[in-house]
């Protein structure tokens, strides 16, 4: 049987989700630039790498964010996948707290012996909440930490397929663990740059199970302002 570790997750957290609506603030929940945007993402999992588009919207109280990637698992895998996800936004104060869901799909595909081929189907289910704040510095320059918890469940099947004898063996799996999502990011202007990471609740070790480098461009190039206590 496939080992779950192996089959890395892109994490609903971390899709890039950017505000048009409500100001700098109204996506500093998730980490992320003000009013709106598209971003591209390189990826670090524990046994792979990845590359991904998002891009976001939000108008009032309410965020609708998604994205598609690719994803290659050393030289045993090669895979896609894509997810959308829709959050409240609260304000407090500075912070704002966004609790949202979010599902999430993915196809792999597996190197295997040379009589069979394996294909793997994961649909990930995923609720919780991400906090953090937008912080100007100088000059329309701001700095964005977050961090976020979520639980997820993730439902697996896996098709085995015998070449000789034209067959196929399906089997499924069921997993539910906690995540926690964590990045910073530094916008400047219409420009935003910054990296992120999660780990999962069942993970070994102190590394990550996923990391990202960002970089994106904003819709328009509004400059926070540096408020006064």
């Amino acid at each position: 049987m496939l080992n779950r570790s192996v089959v890395p997750h892109v994490i609903l957290g971390g899709l890039l989700l950017t505000a048009l609506a409500r100001g700098v603030e109204a996506q500093a929940c998730f980490g992320l630039a003000p009013r709106g945007g598209v971003a591209y993402e390189n990826i670090r999992y524990s046994v792979g790498t990845g590359h991904a588009v998002n891009a976001g919207v939000a108008a009032g109280h309410v965020a609708l964010g998604g994205s598609a990637r690719v994803v290659r698992i050393n030289d045993v895998a090669d895979g896609y996948e894509g997810g959308i996800r829709i959050a409240g936004i609260i304000p407090i104060s500075r912070v704002q707290l966004c609790p949202g869901i979010g599902v999430n799909y993915r196809h792999d595909d597996w190197v295997t012996r040379q009589n069979a081929t394996l294909a793997t189907d994961q649909l990930a289910l995923r609720a919780g909440a991400g906090i953090g704040m937008e912080q100007p510095i100088y000059k329309g320059f701001s700095l964005i930490p977050s961090v976020g918890v979520h639980y997820q469940f993730d439902v697996y099947k896996f098709d085995v397929k015998s070449t000789s004898a034209n067959e196929i063996t399906t089997t499924g799996d069921t997993v539910s663990r906690v995540a926690i999502d964590y990045g910073l990011v530094a916008r400047y202007r219409f420009l935003y740059v910054g990296v992120s990471a999660a780990r999962f609740s069942d993970a070994q070790g102190i590394r990550p199970s996923v990391a990202r480098y960002i970089i994106g461009f904003a819709f328009g190039n509004s400059s926070p302002k540096r408020r006064e206590d």
